[in-house]
């Protein structure tokens, strides 16, 4: 006799017009950005590929697919001084030195050895600065990313536009032409695709401009992919989407899709960045969307404060307004969802599968065959991932803040040995969270809300920390 199970799907495939649901599931990946120094920097500095090598094994011990691997000019190179950053430099991939084919040999193997692919090579800072040399320094980089990137067998770099704080925004759009166009030609020479995340940056800068990345909302998307296309390398530019950084600009997630889509540009999303973002309404009733404009300490006499540690006070017109947080936390803010200030993650999933011409691209055959050939360390997948967690935990106590990123396409990516296995489809990643000025970590301990109390701290002592813990606690009659 068929079960009830048996006889409602022999109803379903035989009811015209019902398909059974087939879901296509993302791979689990992580930022490396998200802990910058789980290899120590004097450790990594004095051998630089053992950062990647031991954020593959962590990627594994997490049971994850991917890594998205993040480089980044090192602090001794920086324009930027170290104490002026709101974060650590993220420089897993060190490219001081040549990236040769025998440190590609080093990664790969590890690649090959822990099960783990790479979903992109990710270096996000401003390629449109003001100062020739300093744009030239950056555009160097870039170039030596897109190298190493081949070199790995990934089909794309992630980063940012940036901003020409000389120009206005229009005069930004002929920078963008004469001086970004060209880094398109050479992914496109390469082969790779250069994706584009749309935070806005308010904090690059101690003046008055909230957005320091040109590339930050679809209107402006659109002009860009335009100008690219009439250079001729329009299919190399696509966008990294970012839910939180729209909640952060009052926009929300299926008007942002539907707008592409009437503008006959739903193929311009190329990967996802999957963060939690909610809006502290006192901050924007007090400051607007615009953030805090006024007595941040970041400026004096009309230039940016002689101390490098209060420039980084520029991130309070974000910080004021909105706070980065894991995906699904705004439970304590239980009208952000519907008042959108927090990301509705179901909605987000529905309108991009709606709006959005999001192909199955799988896993570039190189990658895959060349990943998917390991073994899990001769261990059975449940308990190599039991282990893994147990050691996560010991090296990592759970007080960091995490958020979660998660670019659409990949090269690279664990085989079917993986314990969780997942169809082809968009990858996951995870990244870290923006740590709380004092002011905010006051008022987050002073006025509790009632259905969980959270208490941070972000402190500075030569090098930005960031820690969270969460209590639940019901505060009765109140």
């Amino acid at each position: 006799m068929p079960t009830n199970q048996t006889a409602v799907e022999e109803r379903i495939s035989s009811t015209p017009g019902i398909k059974q649901f087939e879901p296509k599931f993302m791979k689990i990946g992580v930022l490396t950005a998200a802990l910058q120094e789980l290899t120590p920097r004097e450790i990594r500095d004095a051998d630089p590929d053992r950062a990647v090598e031991e954020w593959l094994e962590y990627a594994r011990d997490l049971g994850a697919d991917y890594i998205e691997l993040s480089a980044a000019l090192h602090p001794t190179e920086a324009d930027v001084p170290q104490e002026a950053m709101l974060d650590p430099v993220a420089n897993t991939l060190d490219l001081r030195k040549p990236f040769n084919s025998s440190r590609a040999n080093r990664v790969l193997a590890a690649m090959k050895k822990y099960n783990i692919g790479l979903s992109d090579v990710a270096y996000f800072d401003n390629m449109l600065h003001e100062d020739p040399k300093i744009r030239k320094k950056k555009h160097d980089f870039m170039i030596r990313v897109m190298d190493a990137a081949v070199m790995l067998g990934v089909d794309a770099v992630c980063g940012f536009v940036g901003r020409n704080q000389s120009l206005d925004m229009d005069q930004n759009l002929d920078d963008f032409r004469e001086n970004f166009v060209p880094l398109l030609k050479a992914a496109g020479d390469r082969g790779l695709v250069y994706r584009v995340e749309q935070c806005p940056m308010p904090g690059w800068t101690t003046g008055d401009n909230w957005h320091n990345n040109i590339g930050y909302t679809p209107g402006l998307w659109t002009a860009l992919h335009q100008i690219a296309e009439q250079a001729g390398v329009g299919n190399n530019f696509r966008i990294h989407y970012d839910p939180s950084h729209a909640i952060l600009m009052g926009q929300d997630t299926r008007s942002i899709f539907q707008y592409l889509r009437d503008s006959g540009y739903p193929f311009l999303i190329g990967g996802f960045h999957v963060k939690g973002q909610v809006i502290d309404s006192r901050g924007v009733a007090a400051w607007g969307y615009g953030g805090q404009t006024v007595l941040r300490g970041d400026r004096k006499d009309g230039k940016p404060a002689s101390n490098p540690a209060h420039q980084a006070r520029a991130w309070i017109k974000q910080t004021v307004l909105a706070e980065h947080e894991l995906p699904g936390t705004a439970r304590h803010d239980p009208l952000a969802y519907l008042q959108n200030r927090s990301v509705d993650w179901l909605d987000h999933q529905l309108a991009a599968r709606e709006l959005l011409d999001l192909k199955d691209r799988g896993d570039a055959s190189g990658g895959r065959a060349r990943v998917s050939a390991c073994a899990n360390s001769g261990q059975e997948p449940a308990a190599a991932r039991s282990q893994g967690i147990d050691r996560f935990r010991a090296r990592h106590r759970p007080s960091r803040g995490l958020h979660v990123r998660a670019p659409a396409r990949s090269s690279g990516g664990a085989g079917n040995s993986n314990p969780r296995h997942r169809p082809r489809g968009l990858p996951l990643v995870v990244g870290h969270a923006r740590p709380l000025s004092p002011r905010r970590t006051r008022r987050f301990t002073e006025q509790p809300n009632r259905n969980q109390v959270i208490h941070r701290r972000g402190h500075r002592e030569g090098k930005q920390k960031s820690e969270f813990s969460v209590t639940r606690q019901l505060v009765l009659g109140k």
